[in-house]
């Protein structure tokens, strides 16, 4: 499951606030799930890799983050994978709950990082309301 949005803010911005939530195990993203730019050089992108838990479906999901530079902020690329769990849910369940919650951390993880940033001075990335 892979979700994309355009978030107003740094690659590094973004990554850090990733690795500062207090559910997120790290992981080495090369063991977690395939980028979605497998054959980009390193230097045009930033990986993060990690372990949650997915409410609603008594698993764990491998997520793996792949942030690229843009014009405006950065566009994240969140794909996951469900690790099933002690009582897997049906699959056609599992795979659209999966994908909601992928969407829905995305705009969570988006929401906050431009929230962090409107809040200290002097950000670097303008954000641009659109009418």
């Amino acid at each position: 499951m892979t979700c994309h949005r355009l978030i107003h803010c740094q690659p590094d911005q973004l990554v850090h606030h990733v690795r500062r939530r207090p559910s997120v195990q790290l992981q080495p993203p090369h063991q977690v799930v395939p980028v979605w730019f497998p054959g980009a050089p390193r230097s045009t992108r930033t990986v993060v890799g990690w372990l949650e838990r997915c409410a609603g479906t008594r698993s764990m999901v491998v997520c793996c983050l792949e942030v690229e530079r843009s014009a405006t902020g950065v566009i994240a690329h969140l794909s996951t994978v469900s690790t099933g769990g002690i009582r897997p849910l049906p699959k056609s369940i599992s795979t659209i709950m999966v994908k909601a919650w992928t969407a829905r951390l995305l705009a969570a993880l988006a929401t906050g990082v431009e929230a962090e940033q409107q809040a200290t001075p002097g950000r670097s990335t303008p954000r641009r309301d659109v009418s």
